[in-house]
């Protein structure tokens, strides 16, 4: 596969990090540049999730992100350079400017706090920003909230963006597919933001294309 798209993932400080894990794996397959913002928050929750390790392999320990991904082997040398992390305060980075051109951006996972915050038009991260930059720009936005249940207040939330044409994709994996691991159920989701995103992936079959167990 091979890819010239550029993107934004934002990851923020709801449960379901797996989920941003497994869509840099299959965005860095697919040769796509990624820009990618973790929340402070979204640090704290990678460093409890990842302590799971039949999910992850090695705990979060605070190192820097890349650092952190080249120890589970989701980065490499060769791929390394087509990873962009920028730090959530650094308001002089590319995705805060409109100027900036690329093809669109993930919130993965979301939560309610960062969700509201951009369906008010609230700035005060570099996750949060290059989210507003991209519903003035009219450029692709896809959000995948992970809260259950959801309350009247979210999903009003929810209704406001999708009427701004932000893409809302729940962290609702589906069973139809057979899968036998958690990790089979993650990269469901990724490849779903994937098939939005018009990037094509190897991650799981599409409907037509599983074999009867």
């Amino acid at each position: 596969m091979n890819s010239d798209k550029t993107i934004v993932v934002g990851v923020t400080g709801a449960s379901g990090i797996i989920y941003a894990i497994h869509l840099i794996k299959g965005l860095l397959a697919s040769k796509a540049c990624i820009y990618c913002i973790f929340s402070e928050m979204g640090k704290q929750v990678l460093a409890h999730e990842s302590k799971n390790i039949s999910l992850f392999s090695s705990p979060f320990k605070g190192q820097p992100i890349k650092d952190y991904l080249m120890k589970i082997a989701i980065l490499n040398h060769s791929n390394s350079n087509r990873l962009i992390v920028l730090e959530s305060s650094d308001f002089f980075a590319k995705p805060a400017s409109g100027s900036f051109q690329h093809d669109g951006m993930v919130v993965i996972p979301c939560s309610m706090k960062s969700l509201a915050s951009i369906a008010s038009g609230l700035s005060d991260n570099l996750l949060l920003r290059s989210a507003d930059v991209c519903i003035k720009e009219k450029r692709k936005l896809l959000i995948v909230p992970r809260e259950m249940p959801f309350s009247r207040i979210h999903l009003k939330n929810m209704l406001f963006l999708t009427e701004q044409n932000v893409i809302i994709l729940p962290a609702s994996p589906g069973f139809y597919t057979m899968p036998k691991t958690i990790s089979d159920l993650a990269d469901m989701i990724a490849a779903r933001v994937m098939d939005h995103l018009e990037i094509s992936h190897n991650l799981g079959h599409k409907w037509g294309e599983m074999k009867e167990i």
